[in-house]
């Protein structure tokens, strides 16, 4: 498979450990190979539902939950080079989404309510369980669940922590290796002074200043500064 093979060379460049990319490209030619029993031909951009059906596939092939989320992560690593290649630009598999849940020492599967259910418990206790027993029953039910969430939480420090859970796990361990003992300043404005000037130069002169100092975090008084000064060099 030609898009294993070059993953395969990916992954090396980027310096990974010949065991982790035996893992990664098995993984996605297993992938591959589903999708082959289902008369798809790979073309080179994933989606999230074949992935979610694959993932489905290997519950009913009862693989154990953290062997599926090793194959999820990656998947993840496929994608991020599809994305680097040029094959593709969305980003459609999100460990914090997608990877089946687990509870701190177990190797079960943790099935999670949603909010509706949860609020259909609280409304239950509240207007229907006259019992102590079944309110403190259902008290200590939902705290349970709070504990396994809490308990699951990212044992990341800081920063890899907010990129763990908003990015993915094998991000946050890549900006360590890459980036720890640095520090890094964000700028405060996203957007360089060259192309707010060009932004106003395209407006040939009608440019409503303060709209442009609101959206692209410049003062008014400087952009007129600014673009004064330019006229007169």
């Amino acid at each position: 498979m030609e898009y294993i093979s070059i993953f395969e060379n990916y992954l090396r460049e980027n310096g990974k450990a010949e065991k982790t990319i035996e893992s990664y490209t098995g993984d996605a030619r297993g992938f591959m190979g589903f999708l082959s029993l289902k008369g798809i031909i790979f073309d080179g951009v994933l989606n999230h539902f074949a992935v979610n059906s694959y993932k489905n596939h290997l519950l009913q092939e009862n693989y154990e939950p953290t062997t599926i989320n090793k194959k999820l992560n990656s998947l993840q690593s496929f994608n991020i080079y599809l994305i680097e290649s040029g094959k593709m630009t969305d980003r459609v598999i999100n460990l914090g989404r997608d990877r089946i849940k687990i509870a701190k020492g177990s190797e079960k599967q943790v099935e999670t309510f949603s909010e509706d259910v949860v609020d259909a418990l609280l409304f239950h206790l509240e207007t229907k369980a006259k019992e102590l027993r079944a309110k403190v029953v259902i008290r200590l039910f939902l705290r349970r669940g709070d504990c396994i969430s809490k308990e699951k939480r990212c044992p990341y420090n800081g920063i890899y922590k907010e990129i763990a859970e908003e990015v993915s796990e094998e991000v946050a361990v890549i900006m360590h290796e890459h980036y720890k003992r640095t520090q890094i300043t964000f700028l405060v404005r996203l957007y360089s002074v060259q192309y707010v000037k060009e932004q106003l130069r395209t407006c040939n002169g009608t440019a409503d200043y303060r709209t442009v100092a609101r959206e692209y975090g410049y003062s008014e008084r400087w952009l007129r500064q600014m673009m004064k000064e330019e006229e007169n060099v």
